[in-house]
């Protein structure tokens, strides 16, 4: 039921926000990857058709603590709803 409720919430306004991530790879963000000091977790899947796989494999060799972890039998929101629990016992949430 908390996958349902909380994919439920981050799509209340549309899916527009969900989307925007193309729009954030495509432009300068204004600092570098390697600038990252702090442990980053980042979560991919692989079935997803909007962002490549090799966009989040660049990402994640860029940030110097990052932890990278590719679901290969997941798409862009199985990710969110087969995950979620993982997600959220690894930030205590």
């Amino acid at each position: 039921m908390r996958k349902i409720l909380l994919f439920i919430e981050a799509l209340r306004s549309g899916a527009r926000g969900a989307d925007s991530v193309v729009i954030l790879y495509s432009q300068d963000w204004g600092f570098s990857l390697s600038d990252i000091h702090t442990p980053v977790h980042l979560w991919h899947a692989e079935k997803d058709r909007i962002v490549p796989a090799a966009m989040d494999r660049y990402v994640a060799r860029h940030i110097p603590d990052c932890r990278a972890t590719f679901y290969t039998t997941e798409g862009r929101f199985s990710l969110v709803i087969n995950r979620i629990n993982d997600f959220l016992d690894l930030l205590s949430i």
